[in-house]
């Protein structure tokens, strides 16, 4: 269902798609990417484990999330409080390889 994420390794593609949008029932929420990457689901990176990270941690964290990405908008700025959402699809630059699409929330609509 996700497979377009891949799209967004392309440092060209990710340029040209500057928002997407999640649609429910209440709310729209409007995102921007922030880095696109190919990851696995036992990286050291622990993309998919839901931690708190400090301001230190979080900033270094950040770091490495940027440094490995393919695909990065680094004129957004983000910071530990920030709501950031991570999309992940199946990916097959190598076993268990996953696709990652990071944005950030940059605003919430009322729903039509």
């Amino acid at each position: 269902m996700f497979h377009g994420l891949n799209d967004f390794l392309s440092q060209e593609y990710f340029d040209e798609h500057t928002e997407w949008y999640v649609i429910t029932e209440d709310v729209t929420y409007k995102f921007c990417p922030i880095a696109a990457l190919i990851t696995s689901y036992s990286d050291d990176l622990k993309l998919y484990q839901a931690i708190s990270y400090d301001d230190e941690n979080w900033a270094d964290k950040m770091d490495d999330i940027l440094s490995d990405a393919r695909a990065k908008n680094s004129s957004i700025e983000v910071n530990a409080e920030d709501q950031l959402l991570m999309l992940s699809t199946c990916n097959y630059s190598f076993e268990n390889a996953r696709c990652v699409l990071l944005g950030k929330l940059i605003d919430q609509l009322p729903a039509d």
